[in-house]
């Protein structure tokens, strides 16, 4: 079993921690909606379970919501770690509403949309770059999958870190770019270590002391925490 899945989060934390400036958002209380004498032809404006979207007048603002659009805008390494159902993914997407409409670029790589059975871990890093590019509107200006042959036979964490610093830190020279990872716990169920992949977010801060493109590039972690 790879070292990932072995000891958990702590794994994972100490990859970031303590190189990163990284911020520990609180605990989300949990909010509950119920939808009451709803019916087809009636939209209850309440929700019962999934993410909120933006506009949803039933979505309770919480000292979460503050922290870590703040702490994004700030440039921070932000992870958001609870049991599931407790109001994360609605937390994002609200948070992504307002970077965007602060003029940030904002994506979400969703692990779990990448696949966890029978994926090799090439496989895997072409799907985040994959991903990536879609996420943040780019599928016009670059074909990831001849980019992605073209880098050659270096390592796929090695591809995915051209890919963040040639092509969106490039495609986007004077903004601020936020890539939010989100069910991050699902990492731990593959059959292969990715500590590459986050030794590489670890990087990309490091980075800013010498290239300040990196500067521009902020990441934030959320998922289930397996502790």
């Amino acid at each position: 079993m790879p070292s990932t899945s072995q000891s958990g989060w702590g794994a994972i934390a100490s990859l970031l921690e303590p190189s990163l400036n990284s911020q520990l958002i609180p605990e989300i209380t949990v909010v509950t909606s119920f939808a009451l004498e709803s019916s087809p032809l009636r939209k209850s404006p309440y929700q019962v379970g999934g993410s909120l979207g933006s506009d949803m007048g039933c979505y309770v603002a919480r000292q979460a919501d503050t922290d870590l659009y703040q702490a994004l805008k700030a440039g921070q390494f932000c992870y958001v770690l609870n049991c599931r159902q407790m109001g994360k993914s609605s937390l994002l997407v609200r948070t992504i509403t307002r970077l965007q409409a602060a003029g940030d670029h904002c994506a979400i790589l969703d692990v779990t949309s990448i696949g966890q059975q029978q994926v090799t871990l090439t496989q895997w890093y072409r799907g985040a770059v994959a991903d990536l590019t879609r996420s943040f509107g780019i599928l016009d200006r670059i074909n990831y999958k001849t980019w992605w042959q073209d880098q050659g036979d270096i390592p796929a964490v090695q591809k995915l870190g051209r890919f963040l610093r040639d092509v969106l830190l490039t495609a986007f020279p004077d903004d601020a770019l936020v890539i939010c990872i989100d069910e991050i716990d699902s990492i731990l169920s593959l059959d292969f270590s990715l500590d590459d992949f986050f030794a590489l977010i670890r990087f990309c801060y490091n980075q800013r002391a010498v290239d300040p493109a990196y500067g521009r590039l902020t990441f934030a972690i959320l998922g289930r925490n397996p502790g």
